[in-house]
């Protein structure tokens, strides 16, 4: 029987990595909960740009302008929602693994 210390072996290194995994996802979890402040607060920075901005070509009468700037904010807020859906299944972020 010289599998027997074989087996014993593996199921001990299966039952190692179990533990390991369930360890990475908990600390990725707490990871992305820190980082959660960080992202909406540059998130937020970008749509008071956008914002300012857009109220800026409205005020100059460039009314294409600033529809331009509207559909540009609009695709940055979907790119956000499809990184939060990411996120959210446990996915990593890589902003150019992202689909537009």
């Amino acid at each position: 029987m010289a599998t027997d210390p074989m087996v014993a072996e593996l199921t001990e290194i299966r039952t190692k990595l179990g533990i390991a995994e369930r360890l990475i996802e908990e600390l990725a979890g707490r990871i992305a909960g820190r980082e959660r402040p960080e992202v909406e607060a540059q998130r937020n920075r970008v749509r008071a740009s956008f914002t300012e901005v857009i109220a800026q070509a409205e005020q100059d009468r460039d009314y294409e302008g600033a529809f331009g700037l509207q559909c540009q904010l609009r695709d940055r807020e979907n790119q956000w929602a499809r990184e939060d859906r990411n996120a959210d299944e446990g996915g990593d972020f890589d902003e150019k693994a992202v689909p537009a």
